[in-house]
């Protein structure tokens, strides 16, 4: 026989917003870069290499 409680799952935390804002700030910068490969693909490259390059030194570091 099983005891109250003893088969019940915690239930996961429901988010508080459908958007967070972290999201939109994202949403929002990729908008700019597909906007910028688009009006000029030079800049575009050169940010992509930046990013890249800032990615890797973040992984380097592990922070």
């Amino acid at each position: 026989m099983p005891q109250s409680g003893s088969s019940k799952k915690a239930a996961a935390p429901e988010p508080s917003a459908p958007l967070d804002v972290r999201l939109v700030v994202l949403l929002a910068l990729a908008g700019l870069a597909a906007w910028l490969a688009f009006v000029n693909p030079a800049a575009a490259v050169a940010v992509g290499f930046g990013l890249t390059v800032l990615y890797t030194l973040h992984l380097m570091t592990k922070r």
